[in-house]
């Protein structure tokens, strides 16, 4: 037989007692008295109770497998057996007392208080026996049975308010900015329900801990209960721990050759973030200094969050040469810049010329010669660097050549004044001796081959207008001659035996300087 009583929750148990085995049934043998209809040594008993306060009592009776009772058998009078109960988990459930002792075939009761929904193992085992039978007779298997704990039904429960819901989130406040969090966030609920909490329901109620970014993300928690529906309560968490990621973008600058800038170049760098976002999306860095290997580096990027991302973190390396080599210097030769020189005195040309520059290297130097190279006039030498970004710069060489001075013609000849003609009256078929001296400076030349040529030219004996080239004829077999005695050139020519007839002499010298004198045969 059993007490049954009111207890908070349902408690459904099941229990199999197994005792001794069916062989020793000489022994005595311990028997749940709550239901005897299976046989004498599995019994199934199901206990079902209500109430916000009672107990199960189990009641238990040892007895000898012929139905007498024998427990106090002992010669001494006053026989009993002892058995020692257990819950396997106490958090589902307890039992009370642990240790029972039987002097007779009485019985007593075993309470089972439910905690918590869950399911544990009850066991009793045999730990004393002071009876006549010699304990080892009795060979007890631990009796067992389950006792699995339920909700109670709301309705036997009286209960007037919704559970409480409060959710405790840690840091308590967003640690970035803009509502993002940037450390590891824990999010704890807490619901409370002291009136019915075997009636408690929650959803979504589970504790939840964000270790990595994440979007913005809503967390629910609803529960109820015999006293009604709670609110829902709602946190949303974002977490951004990662700085921005920071890449180069376009390079700006006036492109040389070879790969090179040949100015300072501005280089864009992007920013991007994945979750918050960066504050800034781009920004422009203007490189500093010149080389093969110059070192653009970016500057820091922070998102909305709060995250930074340091200078630096990327770069871009270009090469840049702002400025022209150095100025080319002229070698070999004997050239001065600006000097003067007489025709025929000409130190030697420039061979080539020289450069530096620190930077991207000379590519070439180039020399320019000038045009009419050593003729009487002002000539220019250009030398031209160029380096490897393709900046150049050039230098300039210029001298003068002076023409000689022809002295002449002398007596018996007069010279025309520029612009004008004076007549030389000569007998036709006379000898005239064409004297003349060269100077280049202070310096007489003397040798026949700087006189380019003598030239004799028929002209109008009036206006001097040109009529025909005539050959100069030498008197005697002779030619042009210097006369080291008289200190000059002389050359006899004969002039035609005719009258009235006018000519041109020209001399011309190897610069391109000419004396000219104008005859009239008469």
């Amino acid at each position: 037989m059993h007490a049954l009583r009111k207890i908070p929750g349902l408690l459904a148990t099941t229990a199999a007692l197994t005792l001794l085995s069916p062989a020793l049934a000489r022994a005595d043998e311990v028997f749940n008295t709550i239901d005897t209809t299976v046989d004498s040594t599995v019994e199934v008993m199901t206990l079902t109770a209500f109430g916000p306060d009672g107990v199960t009592g189990i009641a238990v009776r040892p007895t000898h497998g012929d139905g007498g009772c024998h427990v106090q058998d002992n010669t001494a009078g006053g026989g009993w057996i002892e058995l020692t109960f257990r819950s396997g988990d106490d958090t589902v459930a307890t039992v009370s007392p642990t240790t029972m002792r039987f002097r007779g075939c009485n019985e007593q009761p075993l309470t089972v208080t439910p905690r918590q929904e869950g399911t544990t193992r009850i066991t009793a085992v045999l730990t004393r026996n002071a009876t006549k039978y010699d304990a080892d007779t009795f060979d007890l298997l631990p009796a067992a049975f389950d006792v699995t704990v339920g909700p109670q039904p709301a309705a036997l429960i009286a209960d007037s308010t919704p559970p409480v819901i409060t959710a405790t989130v840690d840091p308590a406040a967003p640690d970035g900015n803009a509502g993002w969090y940037r450390s590891d966030i824990a999010l704890t609920w807490t619901v409370s329900e002291p009136e019915s909490p075997g009636t408690l329901v929650t959803t979504g109620c589970d504790d939840v801990r964000v270790t990595s970014d994440q979007p913005a993300t809503t967390y629910t928690c609803a529960a109820t209960s015999a006293g009604g529906q709670a609110e829902p309560v709602s946190v949303t968490l974002q977490r951004d721990a990662t700085p921005p990621e920071v890449s180069a973008g376009t390079v700006t600058g006036i492109p040389g050759t070879g790969g090179w800038f040949v100015s300072p170049v501005t280089v864009e760098f992007l920013a991007r973030d994945a979750l918050s976002g960066p504050a800034v999306q781009s920004g422009t860095v203007t490189s500093q200094g010149e080389g093969p290997a110059v070192v653009v580096a970016g500057p820091a990027f922070t998102d909305v969050a709060g995250n930074t991302t340091p200078a630096g973190a990327a770069s871009v390396t270009v090469k840049i040469d702002t400025s022209p080599p150095s100025v080319p210097t002229f070698t070999g030769g004997g050239l001065a810049d600006g000097a003067r020189y007489y025709y025929g005195f000409i130190p030697g040309a420039p061979t080539g010329c020289d450069s530096t520059d620190p930077q991207s290297g000379i590519v070439s130097c180039t020399l320019t010669p000038p045009a009419g190279e050593g003729l009487v006039g002002t000539h220019t030498y250009t030398a031209t660097a160029v380096n490897g970004a393709g900046l150049s710069s050039s230098a300039t060489l210029t001298y003068t050549v002076l023409p000689w001075d022809l002295h002449g013609f002398a007596t018996p000849l007069a010279m025309s004044p520029q612009g004008s003609i004076v007549w030389n009256p000569v007998k036709g078929g006379s000898t005239v001796p064409l004297r003349f001296e060269v100077f280049a400076g202070d310096t007489e030349l003397t040798s026949t081959a700087v006189v380019r040529v003598i030239q004799v030219r028929q002209v109008q004996p009036v206006t001097g207008a040109p009529v025909a080239d005539i050959p100069l004829t030498p008197t005697g077999g002779t030619a042009l001659r210097y006369d080291p005695t008289a200190g000059q050139f002389v050359d006899n020519w004969q002039t035609p035996r005719t009258s009235g007839i006018g000519y041109c002499v020209t001399v011309v010298t190897a610069d391109g300087s000419a004396i000219i004198a104008y005859v009239k045969t008469r």
